[in-house]
């Protein structure tokens, strides 16, 4: 028997996978025979974690270990399977289209 086949017999279900240390939320659900895998993340703790970053670096100057920013794990993994993941220019202009994850406002000066 086919997984498809298999999955028309099922009753609608839903499993929480839980949330990811990186903040991802899962959930899978089986919904008229097929088999959904859903995901989201909320960025607002990691927005209101930059905030704070900025604040409290403001005023400072470049010096050694500071960081300019933190990426969401999701935009980070799209931004590896277009291969500018690791292209300083590509990233920067995501932080400054993003500026609520910039952890050191000089950096976008």
């Amino acid at each position: 028997m086919e997984l498809k086949e298999a999955l028309q017999d099922l009753p609608n279900q839903t499993w929480d996978m839980g949330t990811s240390q990186a903040g991802t939320t899962s959930i899978l659900h089986i919904e008229d025979g097929k088999l959904v895998n859903e995901k989201w993340f909320d960025a607002e703790p990691l927005a209101d974690d930059c905030h704070a970053s900025r604040v409290a670096s403001q005023g400072d100057n470049w010096g050694d270990g500071k960081v300019v920013g933190s990426m969401p794990e999701a935009q980070f993994n799209k931004m590896l399977r277009e291969g500018t993941a690791f292209d300083q220019r590509a990233v920067m202009a995501w932080f400054k289209a993003n500026p609520q994850f910039v952890r050191f406002e000089r950096a976008l000066k």
